[in-house]
């Protein structure tokens, strides 16, 4: 028999009395409860192994039953009784005591016990209580060779706990039952749950923190998935919370289903799933502003603003790979630039050429092109990639002619500082080629290759030869009212079979259009009538002396003519 009352003061001197001699009187154990005071509760739930053990209980009452301590420890998260303490050394609990008393076996007094808060058939508790009351009229059979554990069970005695049945709209039978505090249990019904739970030496539903592992990998596996599927962080922190919330109704469920015998963990799922998500998304976060850093600094100068965007937008564009794709393909050369280099002092050929440089880049980037290569005072350009762009051919053609413009407004200007430049050649090819990125994963190289990459560079240097300063094969050519072409003949270049049909651009209105057909038909009486050809070409060098391409022509069909007389 348990007492889960605190006789620590007299009463009545006659009802104490009485007490007293019905206690020696006892042929059953009997065990009272003492408080160990505030610093021994503090100690015993804190696992402190700290215990006051001075009884308060007067010397009549103690000298014949043992005493054991009452304290209840609730978690400090949320106030929630779930486990009995360890013994620290002192008295034994309530519960303890009266199971040693038994000799119905033994446990293990130094780890905490989960206490067995399941409800019983049809949401009962599982033990029986009875009013103070109807004791007298209960049958003998109902307490013989029973446990009987005494308490109050008064709605003004504040010994009341939640515990993982304050869900289940349990309350102990007793009236009245409305003024009892409402989904919480009376002290001594939790020292009954203690007691059963060494009885049947069964423990509540809990779990271990081994138990963890499996549910903390699985957690783990769908935080990687979830922070691999490189969503918007809204979502993917929507999607965490799903997860977690969809995890926690499946414990609810199994734990409902189960009748609270089965309880997976909580923490380990949760926590491992946050982390993992969490790390991963940081450390794509990571790899992404890296990128963008990367792509930043690679293309800002080299490319219009909106156009890095578009790249940094489209992640796969620039990964560590090839594609063949139709691009048009745009070379620079400065003419005399060696020369250049030679006579002319550090101090002034580094601001002349990077102001030079600017120029060309500024057109390229203008016109939508992309910056590929410089080299000394030669840039290499390439349009339609890294993206697409469908009018690459016009685009190229367009920056050709704002190149060969600008590059000689800025030679009047550095001729004005004595500073002699030479003029810009422009070499254009159209074709496919493999584009991408040929560098390493710590080095970036977006760049082309193929024959027509190296076709751009030989009709660069054909300009020296043609007279010319804008020479293009006949795959570039786009037909649109801002341009004209010259065409100069089929030209044998290294590294390919068939002739290339080369061409001169211009712009639109450069030449007067009676000149540009009068050019037209000198060209296609080249072979037919070479004589004549090269009358209508020396008319035409009379009126343009300076006309290199005609000059050109000229040259090439005295020489032939030469050769055949």
């Amino acid at each position: 028999m348990a007492v889960d009352i605190v006789l620590d003061r007299p009463t009545e001197p006659g009802l104490d009395v009485q007490l007293s001699e019905t206690l020696a009187s006892m042929n059953a154990p009997v065990f009272l409860v003492s408080d160990p005071g505030e610093l021994g509760r503090q100690g015993i739930c804190a696992g402190r192994g700290v215990q006051n053990n001075r009884s308060q209980v007067q010397d009549m009452f103690s000298r014949h039953a043992s005493l054991a301590h009452g304290v209840i420890c609730v978690d400090t998260l949320d106030d929630v009784v779930r486990r009995a303490p360890p013994r620290q050394g002192g008295q034994p609990s309530l519960a303890e005591a009266m199971f040693q008393s038994s000799g119905q076996g033994s446990f293990d007094t130094r780890t905490w016990r989960v206490l067995p808060f399941r409800p019983g058939s049809e949401d009962d508790i599982p033990f029986p209580i009875y009013g103070a009351g109807s004791v007298d009229v209960l049958p003998e059979t109902w307490i013989r060779d029973r446990f009987v554990l005494i308490g109050a069970i008064s709605p003004y005695s504040g010994d009341f706990f939640s515990t993982p049945l304050r869900f289940a709209d349990l309350n102990p039978p007793v009236e009245p039952a409305d003024l009892l505090p409402r989904d919480q249990l009376p002290g001594v019904v939790v020292h009954a749950f203690a007691l059963a739970s060494l009885l049947d030496n069964t423990q509540g539903p809990y779990v271990s923190w081994w138990s963890q592992i499996p549910y903390a990998v699985l957690g783990a596996l769908i935080g990687v998935f979830i922070g691999a599927l490189r969503l918007p962080l809204v979502y993917t922190v929507a999607s965490l919370l799903a997860a977690i919330a969809g995890y926690w109704l499946l414990i609810a469920a199994i734990f409902e289903v189960s009748n609270g015998t089965w309880l997976l963990p909580y923490s380990g799922l949760s926590a491992a799933l946050l982390l993992t998500a969490g790390g991963t998304f940081a450390l794509q976060e990571r790899d992404e502003r890296a990128r963008r850093r990367m792509v930043q600094d690679s293309f800002a100068h080299f490319l219009s603003e909106d156009r890095v965007k578009e790249i940094i937008s489209s992640p796969g564009m620039l990964a560590l790979s090839a594609e063949e794709r139709e691009v048009t393909f745009l070379f620079t050369d400065l003419e005399g630039f060696t020369r250049l280099v030679d006579t002319i002092a550090p101090d002034v050929l580094a601001p002349t050429l990077n102001g030079y440089l600017d120029t060309i880049v500024d057109a390229v980037v203008r016109h939508g092109g992309t910056v590929d290569k410089i080299v000394g005072d030669a840039i290499h350009a390439m349009f339609s990639a890294p993206l697409v762009v469908p009018d690459h051919r016009r685009r190229a053609l367009l920056c050709a002619l704002d190149i060969r413009d600008a590059s000689a407004d800025f030679q009047r200007k550095m001729r004005r500082q004595n500073i002699a430049l030479g003029r810009t050649r422009v070499g254009i090819s159209t074709g496919r080629a493999l584009v991408g990125n040929f560098g390493s994963s710590k080095r970036f190289d977006y760049t082309a290759h193929g024959s027509i990459v190296n076709l751009a560079a030989r009709l660069e240097d054909a300009n020296k030869t043609f007279g010319t300063q804008i020479c293009l094969a006949a795959l570039s050519r786009e037909e649109c009212d801002e341009v004209r072409y010259r065409e100069i003949g089929g030209v044998d270049v290294r590294g390919l079979i068939e002739p290339v049909q080369v061409f001169e651009l211009l712009r639109a209105g450069e030449k007067d259009e009676d000149d540009l057909r009068a050019y037209a038909d000198a060209f296609a009486a080249l072979e037919r009538e070479p004589v004549a050809a090269l009358k209508m070409f020396e008319a035409l060098s009379a009126d343009s002396p300076d006309d290199g391409l005609v000059a050109y022509q000229i040259a090439l069909l005295r020489e032939r003519l030469a050769t055949t007389s």
